[in-house]
């Protein structure tokens, strides 16, 4: 910590590194470099603006900041982007960061703040996108009246925070230099008429293609190849780019292949001719043709090429002598029509072209041709051609330096959030729009797709067919061998390496790789670090697991349990021993016990690690496994583990409950010190934002718990006479009473010489 830590009313600040697993698989040394930039820029402008960092944050890279004034948060935040963005990164690391502020009380005890009002923070901070600042309404009111004029709050509306229950209005922080620009989030490009949805979140790739348009332009011309795999948008960039094109007075003409082989070669490039001949100026076109010649007219332009007197391929097609006059023709006709307007041409799926579609591609492109003419193509990663002469032509085509490849990756969440409610304007609700964005991992058209099927069929209605039938087709183009190791996959769960699978499939480790190898081709997995893989999408994983029968998944997992039991189970494999133990419980009622115990070390390492979020859902399937054949005392302390855990995570009313089943629990069973205990916890979770008198309700656990308890136990009966005082005396009988109360526990503890129970009876007097 570099400045003391505030208490009382405060305004906190806490930030994410977005994409911060990423880096850290990718570049380690460097991302470590990284991360101490962050955290001392950070540090400096907090400090600078008034503010304290906090010991802990509690998750991955954040930072956790408090202060006593909202404004001094927010320009803290603004000045904290602004250094951030200007740092020169080590290596090839660029970290963005989201940011949000939330004010209200916490509770700070050892250099560490607790309560729902550090819950909400990283709620507000998790609806952030790269590089921008939210805030909550109260913070907002609180900052506006002493923000400088440079500074703006542009309400957003309400937002759900997830895992809450309940939604806020949020703020966004707007400043020159957090405007839209390089940050991804502004990029809203309206597409031509009935091309779907608009572009949402690709601005960096658009500029990279307008900038590799505008250098084809001036070099001769060039290919800008739009790579990714089905669904992610790769079109919908491409009809951006020419609607940007034709508005500066550009011709855009478009042709498609298709994975159909009885379509004449050339196809893509007749209808893109023929396209651009519908557009063009006829005096140009005119001039165009006879530039070209009669053979590649023929072929290119003419109605009759598409069919030859048989019905198959025009034999000049396939005549190698003809194809390159032809393609010498072709060169002149695109060259004669670029002189005289702009032209771009379009060729949409080029995984699926023709080898001489192909081979014109390579002709028409520097240093071969200089026509001018700028040529923009999409490829589907996953299903290009892996052998043969189709991928050796690729290949060569991607090597070319006119090429320019802009990939396209998954969309940011706050992205495929616009995308969604572009679709669906109803509310689905944030609990279902936040499954949708997990499950289509950032894929646009499985995203809204996913939205569609909700919308209709419920949010609870499993998946669309548009999409299981698509997954289900590419699975089943794998080998056995590959459907069995994704199927391994599926139960391991997010990331694994080919040994692991190779182990539960019994196959050898070499053969799992080359099979892991299809998988990859096909679009299905993904490299995840140096020797890991992952599913492309959780979509794919849900499917391929809903296919397995019920006998085989819970081999799987038991399996999988048992490897992780020879390999000795650290730790860092306490979620994952959970989780397959709990999957072989619910087949084997006898396993219940034991993996109710992995649960509880599961749930135990994720407190250690402040994660009470998942340590609760750990302790909650424990429970929720229990058919009666735990023993009473085993529920009993589950409860308390529950009960104490939703306090630390700052969930009163669940903490409260649950503590309660496990008072009863105690009281049903004559346990005396263990219903003590419940009534004390339960005394001690506290509400910050609630001044009543006694609103936790223990009052009668703890009058029980006197009652049962025997009076030689001293010291436990210290610690309830210790919760007994009233918390607001509002009567001369209250004040008598909490006198009387604080008394007894003072005298009780000092004879039982419990020092513990002695400082907390000193702090209830």
């Amino acid at each position: 910590m570099t400045a003391e830590l505030p208490t009382g009313d405060l305004t906190f600040l806490m930030t994410d590194i977005v994409d911060s697993t990423a880096w850290w698989d990718l570049d380690p040394v460097n991302m470590a470099e990284a991360v101490r930039r962050h955290e001392a820029i950070v540090g400096r402008t907090v400090a600078a603006h008034g503010g304290a960092v906090a010991r802990s944050h509690g998750e991955g890279d954040s930072t956790l900041s408090a202060f006593e004034r909202a404004a001094d948060a927010v320009m803290a935040a603004v000045a904290t982007q602004h250094a951030l963005r200007s740092e020169e990164w080590p290596g090839a690391i660029g970290l963005r960061t989201r940011m949000g502020l939330h004010s209200g009380p916490a509770d700070l005890r050892d250099g560490h703040y607790y309560g729902t009002t550090v819950n909400e923070t990283a709620r507000v901070r998790d609806l952030a996108e790269p590089a921008q600042v939210l805030v909550s309404s109260l913070t907002a009111a609180r900052a506006a009246r002493s923000l400088p004029t440079a500074y703006r709050l542009r309400e957003l509306g309400p937002r759900r925070l997830r895992g809450v229950g309940r939604g806020v209005v949020v703020h966004e922080v707007v400043h020159e230099v957090l405007e839209p620009g390089d940050d991804g989030r502004s990029a809203t490009v309206a597409p031509r008429p009935g091309a779907g949805p608009a572009v949402v979140g690709r601005a960096r790739e658009l500029a990279v293609a307008e900038a590799a348009i505008e250098h084809a332009r001036a070099t001769g011309g060039g290919l800008v190849l739009v790579a990714g795999e089905a669904g992610i948008g790769k079109t919908s960039l491409c009809h951006a780019l020419t609607v940007r094109a034709r508005a500066v007075g550009t011709v855009v003409a478009w042709g498609h292949s298709s994975p159909d082989d009885r379509r004449p070669s050339l196809w893509p490039w007749r209808q893109a001719l023929r396209s651009w001949a519908d557009q063009a100026d006829p005096r140009v076109v005119d001039e165009a043709r006879r530039a070209g010649g009669p053979t590649a007219v023929r072929l290119l332009l003419e109605p009759q090429a598409d069919h030859g007197t048989d019905g198959h391929e025009p034999a000049a097609a396939g005549d190698r002598d003809e194809r390159d006059a032809a393609f010498r023709g072709a060169t002149r006709l695109l060259a004669t029509a670029a002189a005289h307007e702009p032209l771009v041409l379009v060729l949409d799926d080029l995984q699926w072209a023709d080898l001489a579609t192909l081979a014109l591609v390579e002709v028409l492109l520097p240093p071969e041709a200089a026509t001018g003419v700028v040529l923009v193509a999409t490829m589907r990663r996953e299903a290009r051609p892996r052998a043969g002469a189709a991928a050796d032509a690729l290949d060569r085509i991607l090597a070319l330096g006119a090429t320019t490849v802009v990939e396209l990756a998954g969309l940011e969440a706050g992205a495929l959030r616009r995308c969604i409610h572009a679709i669906e304007p109803d509310p689905l609700g944030d609990d279902v729009i936040d499954r949708i964005v997990e499950q289509s991992g950032g894929n646009p058209l499985f995203a809204t797709e996913l939205a569609r099927w909700a919308a209709r069929a419920g949010p609870d209605s499993g998946l669309p067919r548009t999409i299981t039938d698509v997954i289900r087709a590419r699975v089943a183009d794998l080998p056995g061998d590959g459907r069995r190791l994704l199927a391994a996959g599926s139960v391991l769960g997010r990331a694994w390496t080919a040994p692991e699978v190779a182990e539960l499939t019994g196959l050898g480790v070499p053969t799992a790789r080359r099979r892991l190898d299809d998988a990859v081709g096909a679009g299905l997995v993904v490299a995840d670090g140096r020797d890991r893989r992952r599913f492309a999408h959780r979509l794919i994983s849900e499917v391929v697991g809903q296919d397995l029968a019920d006998a085989e998944r819970t081999r799987l997992h038991r399996a999988a349990l048992a490897a992780l039991v020879r390999a000795g189970a650290p730790d860092a494999d306490a979620a994952d021993a959970a989780r397959h133990a709990t999957a072989v419980a619910l087949a084997d009622p006898a396993a219940v016990p034991a993996a109710v115990a992995r649960l509880r070390r599961a749930a135990l390492v994720a407190d250690r690690s402040l994660a009470h979020d998942e340590a609760a859902q750990h302790l909650e399937q424990a429970l929720a496994l229990d058919d009666g054949s735990l023993d009473p005392r085993e529920r009993y302390q589950l409860l308390m583990d529950l009960g104490t855990t939703y306090d630390r995570d700052g969930q009163v009313a669940r903490a409260q409950e649950t503590l309660g089943r496990a008072a009863a629990l105690a009281q049903a069973r004559g346990w005396a010190p263990e219903l003590a205990a419940a009534a004390v916890a339960r005394a001690r979770v506290r509400r910050f934002d609630v001044d009543v008198v006694d609103d936790t309700g223990a009052e009668p656990l703890l009058a029980a718990a006197w009652d049962l308890l025997p009076d030689d136990d001293r010291s436990t009966r210290a610690r309830v006479a210790a919760e007994r005082p009233c918390r607001r005396p509002a009567t001369p009988e209250d004040v008598e009473e909490t006198v009387r109360w604080s008394a007894t526990a003072i005298d009780l503890a000092q004879r039982a010489d419990d020092q513990v129970a002695l400082s907390r009876a000193l702090r209830s007097a």
